[in-house]
């Protein structure tokens, strides 16, 4: 009951008792809603003219209407907070519990009585206890906080949360106001993932090959086989390292390419051979393969390898050894001093000495060779020399005018096609590339072949093979390259019309 002296501004002190004890619980139960938006401004006026009873009776229901319009707005409220999703809770700092959705009782297992009559702290246990305890003192503190810890509900169930919340204050009690997430799902992935990641690294360290995992040429993962490999003490020594810092002088085009193709999903797998640098920039031979994963979300080359540097050494002294008796060989066929022919060619005057010296050396060497020259000053006739004389002259020599082959026909004349492949193929079409496998493709007018072409041609001599048209057989040919061109082709590449690592 309010007394006379019922507070309200406009109305003055009063002897009447009016009755509101309803809507004063209404206030006190719903202070965190109400408080606000009632503005209640307490004052005394003190009147000298008692008001008419018509006039207080107004005023009497202009606050009673008042009262039923937030009564409304609150059952809105709750109606509100009893459907939100997850957890929602409202305790002050003592922990007792004050306002709960539908979703806590549904959840705990708890009756409304129950929950009324239950410390907060009756939903945690153990460690995750403590760190509901440190979260509640550092929202207290801090105006916000979070936490994950695992809430216990009465049929035994032990459900990860994830907590959030924020303090206020009202007539000097503090509140604390939150949600909370289930993460049970979000839980078992990242454990799945974990497990994964545990049995992928025991894989890894048990294995003799060096492993390393890399996105972007930035390592993320070596195995203790590469760090010792590569003349580290520890794996975490190469973490965050770029892999192309490792790449020895002369290969650095070929690994670059060869890592965008992988990541970029241009192929899945390329097998590679080549030399490395150590930690103390010693020069190593390295052989393996690289794959394309997923890792951590993450497009990632897996790359294995292993030390092969005595191996290829061998390997070298005997192919050293052998051009050596191959060169003995040919110069002692051409060591007639005024040389006045050389296979098809004709000429004693001193350039074509200097012409016949360098044909014999090509010829020597497995070297690809760029033969420069106008038009008919006799490239094809050096190519052919330089075959004839080369440990594959028992093999074919295929000549190709690149200039002549229309530009919507080069993929097929080059890797071939299949019956049916398109509108046409009649029948099974062998490409340069399988024509010339063992032996010798020159390309005439080389720096006429379109950046595209260059492209797959270069991933077919690199060893990543080549399909022909309508076959998704992947076929692989070994040739060597001599090529002939009357353009600089140092300025085709500039001009952006050959790419790098095909002229390289």
């Amino acid at each position: 009951a309010v007394s006379s002296v019922f507070l309200y501004p406009g109305v003055a002190a009063y002897d009447k008792k009016i009755d509101f004890s309803h809507h004063h619980s209404y206030i006190t139960g719903h202070m965190l809603f109400s408080a606000q938006n009632l503005s209640l401004h307490r004052e005394v006026r003190i009147m000298t003219e008692k008001p008419s009873p018509e006039k207080l009776e107004a005023k009497i229901a202009e606050l009673e209407e008042m009262v039923l319009k937030y009564s409304r707005q609150n059952q809105f409220f709750d109606l509100l907070i009893s459907s939100l999703p997850g957890l929602f809770y409202l305790f002050d700092n003592d922990f007792f519990i004050h306002k709960w959705n539908k979703n806590v009782e549904t959840v705990t297992g708890f009756t409304t009585e129950e929950i009324q009559s239950r410390h907060l702290f009756d939903l945690f246990t153990g460690e995750d206890l403590l760190l509901v305890q440190k979260g509640i003192e550092d929202t207290f503190l801090k105006g916000e906080g979070t936490v994950e810890a695992v809430l216990n509900t009465t049929d035994g169930q032990k459900i990860p949360y994830y907590f959030t919340g924020a303090s206020t204050t009202i007539e000097n009690k503090h509140f604390l106001l939150g949600v909370g997430i289930d993460i049970s799902k979000r839980k078992k992935a990242e454990n799945a993932l974990k497990e994964s990641e545990a049995l992928y690294r025991i894989f890894a360290e048990r294995m003799t090959e060096g492993v390393i995992l890399f996105h972007n040429f930035k390592i993320l993962f070596a195995n203790k086989a590469f760090t010792s490999m590569i003349g580290y003490k520890n794996p975490s020594d190469l973490i965050r390292k770029t892999v192309m810092d490792m790449v020895a002088d002369g290969f650095e085009v070929y690994f670059r390419e060869m890592f965008e193709a992988i990541q970029n999903d241009i192929c899945k797998e390329r097998f590679f051979q080549a030399r490395w640098l150590t930690a103390e920039n010693k020069e190593i031979w390295v052989e393996g393969r690289a794959n394309l994963i997923k890792w951590k979300g993450e497009r990632t080359v897996l790359l294995t390898a292993r030390d092969i540097t005595e191996t290829k050494l061998k390997e070298i002294s005997l192919q050293e050894e052998t051009e050596n008796l191959r060169r003995e060989n040919v110069t002692l066929r051409s060591s007639i001093k005024d040389r006045y022919r050389l296979g098809e060619i004709i000429g004693k005057s001193k350039s074509m000495q200097i012409v016949y010296e360098r044909i014999l050396n090509a010829a020597a060497s497995n070297a690809n060779v760029v033969i420069y020259g106008e038009s008919g000053t006799g490239k094809e006739l050096v190519a052919r020399a330089v075959h004839k004389m080369s440990r594959r002259s028992a093999k074919p020599f295929i000549a190709v005018n690149s200039s002549a082959i229309p530009e919507n026909l080069l993929e097929s004349e080059f890797f071939g096609y299949k019956k049916g492949g398109f509108t046409g193929a009649h029948a099974d079409h062998q490409g340069y590339l399988d024509r010339a496998d063992g032996g010798t493709l020159f390309l005439d007018e080389v720096g006429d072949i379109n950046p595209g072409l260059q492209a797959k041609l270069l991933r077919a001599l690199e060893g990543g093979g080549y399909s022909p048209i309508g076959s998704s057989v992947v076929k692989h040919s070994d040739v060597r390259i001599l090529s002939a061109t009357h353009k600089n082709l140092l300025n085709q590449i500039k001009e952006g019309n050959m790419r790098e690592d095909f002229f390289y």
